[in-house]
């Protein structure tokens, strides 16, 4: 039994952009509907709504729907076929443009190769798009540098010619604008064709930071050693900016083919060899780190690194403890807390059993800390603990929704009046969990639910809101 609507739908616009994606469903809409909302210009509009819904269906390659349209009258009543053609054109829907190429002749290709879509992707498409009339021109060869097959066929069908060593294209300078490209698809290849053609003897490096194109994983390998062998001048802030993207990305093969530049010349400061080494030590890269202090003469002051990174791994931190251990042990509270942190519990560990840490240095972190097994570990050996500090890991242990550590810390004998604005924290930071345990416990009333300024936009507020309420005197 066919299957109707209870109520008659209400078809808008908006409704019919949604529906087109669907051709039963747009069909239905089509045969039951109507479409003359198509045809009709609302006051904003400098078109009619069917041409970007012939658009969006060329686009997609939506053949069948457009053929609907069609037998409506829909697409020639706006001179549809023209539009059809043009988009399924951008979009590299040869199907969709042969339909409407057979329904209006007339139709001619006006687009150039590079602003189809995929087509520079392919030598053979490039050829049945130039073959049907799409036009090459110089910025067709930078969009195909990315491309080593389709550059070479379009480079030489512009036949370029080499003016004072550069690269010009229909009588513009192309060199720039085609080594830009390459260095930022990472296309070795189109360079070496290049040079190997005569086309161009020298890259020039300093296009890295002039244009801010990031180079340095061990993936643009290649290209780095093509570009460093073809540079007349070594730039020391492209070497610089290399290097910073390879300790970044913990890219150790680059590094090592890199950083001989910089010891060859000594391009590089003393901060920017830091920077470098602290990029290393934050991804826990410590063959670079090494590499670095292996080869440069540099003193490793505390104020020259930065602490938080060292917790980045066991190995990076015993590196710095058995070679530098100043570095450590002037930034001590702050490693511990970094390692708290970011939960690295072996860098942690490390330190707890290296040094006496105090309790008031790393407090605020240790009572945000979920690890229960590791609090008890800290206490055993910290000496002096604060006489309240028990009352301090159950509220953090509250706030921040780690019930085995508030639960640990919970003493009946002492009497611990949770006030309105630790409350609020637990409500606000979506403990649910740790409201069910606190309800019954002495708490601080407020006056009012009110008083407590919990938005209603907060999610699960109406979740929180009968548990809450019985803290509250009044509502």
């Amino acid at each position: 039994m066919e299957k109707t609507f209870k109520f008659k739908l209400h078809v808008d616009l908006p409704f019919i952009e949604l529906a087109i994606k669907h051709h039963k469903t747009f069909e239905y809409i089509l045969q039951n509907y109507g479409y003359q909302m198509l045809l009709t210009y609302n006051q904003s509009a400098t078109q009619p709504p069917v041409i970007s819904i012939l658009e969006s269906l060329a686009r997609s390659g939506s053949l069948e729907t457009i053929e609907l349209l069609d037998d409506k009258g829909l697409v020639k009543d706006v001179d549809g076929y023209s539009i059809l053609a043009h988009q399924a054109l951008l979009s590299n829907q040869i199907g969709i443009y042969n339909y409407a190429k057979q329904k209006d002749p007339s139709i001619s290709v006006n687009v150039a190769l590079h602003q189809i879509e995929g087509v520079m992707k392919d030598v053979q498409l490039v050829v049945m798009y130039q073959v049907m009339g799409a036009e090459i021109t110089s910025e067709c060869v930078i969009q195909a540098c990315t491309y080593i097959g389709v550059f070479v066929y379009i480079f030489e069908y512009m036949n370029p010619s080499i003016i004072n060593s550069r690269i010009h294209i229909e009588n513009i300078d192309c060199t720039e604008s085609i080594v830009k490209k390459c260095l930022e698809s990472n296309n070795v290849a189109v360079l070496e064709y290049l040079c190997k053609n005569g086309y161009l003897s020298t890259i020039n490096i300093n296009l890295l930071h002039e244009y801010q194109i990031k180079i340095g994983k061990d993936s643009e390998l290649e290209l780095v050693k093509f570009i460093l062998t073809h540079t007349t001048k070594m730039d020391a802030l492209s070497i610089y900016n290399i290097l910073l993207e390879a300790a970044c990305t913990s890219s150790v093969e680059i590094f090592k083919f890199v950083y001989p530049y910089h010891m060859e010349s000594k391009l590089l400061t003393t901060d920017q060899i830091f920077n470098l080494i602290n990029a290393g030590t934050k991804k826990g890269c410590l063959e670079i780190i090494k590499l670095i202090l292996s080869c440069d003469d540099i003193v490793m002051t505390p104020g020259g690194i930065i602490h938080e990174s060292l917790c980045s791994n066991l190995d990076v931190l015993s590196f710095f403890y058995d070679n530098h251990f100043s570095v450590v042990s002037q930034g001590l509270a702050i490693c511990f807390k970094k390692a708290l942190q970011t939960e690295q519990w072996e860098c942690a560990r490390y330190l707890n059993n290296k040094f006496n840490l105090k309790y008031i240095e790393v407090n605020l972190a240790l009572e945000c800390s979920a690890n229960l097994a590791f609090i008890k570990e800290f206490l055993i050996k910290c000496n002096p603990l604060p006489s309240d500090h028990q009352r301090y890991l159950y509220i953090g242990g509250l706030e921040h929704g780690h019930l085995d550590v508030a639960k640990y810390f919970y003493n009946h004998q002492i009497t611990i009046l949770l006030d309105t604005k630790l409350i609020v924290n637990v409500i606000h930071n979506t403990h649910v969990h740790v409201l069910e345990f606190i309800k019954n416990l002495p708490y601080c009333k407020p006056k009012t639910f009110k008083s407590l300024g919990i938005p209603k936009t907060l999610p699960y507020y109406q979740v929180y809101k009968p548990l809450v309420l019985a803290y509250c005197s009044s509502k």
